[in-house]
């Protein structure tokens, strides 16, 4: 990412763009950026809690080491684009569309990512422990290393996605677990899914 120009972003900013830059320490609470277009932008150690971003579009935006504890990304779409370790406990990004998106090493605990469409990309190493990830259509998507306890699954179907590194205790499916049907397990969590149909093994 070539931006290098440093930009001060406002408190509200809605319906417009913002290019070629890099974001960095801001601490905006509530901040208003409704239906904005963000491109080839670097948000550093910032933080947006509680901030709308409903509608925005991310085209290879960076955000790195940044908190977005409670921010409103519903209806977005994402493009080339990365978020590193950033901590973003409670954030809404249903109805997102997901094209060569990484999220990586991210707090993202109690995160509503239903009805997203994901084509390519990946999430790598995150916390999504008792957060939302019903109602997903994925494609060339990979899913890693991440902690899966007791997070929502429903209607997601997850044939293919290798989760024999990532954590899915009490993983919240349909009764028949039909949303792990093709996905690649490892013998101890083929275990604890055989006894949750039923299946007694001595």
């Amino acid at each position: 990412m070539d931006a290098e120009r440093l930009f001060a972003l406002p408190t509200v900013l809605v319906e417009d763009g913002v290019e070629a830059c890099v974001i960095k320490g801001q601490v905006i609470d509530g901040g208003n950026y409704v239906g904005t277009r963000f491109r080839n932008v670097t948000f550093q150690n910032c933080r947006f809690t509680g901030t709308a971003f409903t509608r925005c579009e991310f085209s290879q935006v960076v955000f790195e080491d940044c908190d977005l504890s409670g921010a409103d990304m519903t209806e977005t779409f994402w493009e080339n684009s990365l978020c590193r370790s950033v901590k973003g406990i409670g954030v809404r990004m249903s109805d997102s569309y997901f094209m060569d998106t990484v999220l990586e090493d991210c707090n993202l605990r109690y995160t509503d990512l239903c009805r997203g469409r994901w084509k390519g990309g990946a999430i790598r190493r995150c916390d999504l422990r008792e957060g939302f990830f019903s109602e997903c259509k994925l494609t060339r998507f990979a899913l890693t290393g991440c902690d899966l306890t007791r997070t929502e699954v429903m209607r997601t179907p997850l044939a293919g996605l290798d989760l024999s590194d990532s954590t899915i205790d009490g993983l919240i499916c349909s009764d028949n677990l039909s949303e792990l049907r093709g996905a690649i397990i490892d013998p101890l969590q083929a275990v604890e899914i055989a006894r949750r149909i039923g299946i007694k093994i001595k």
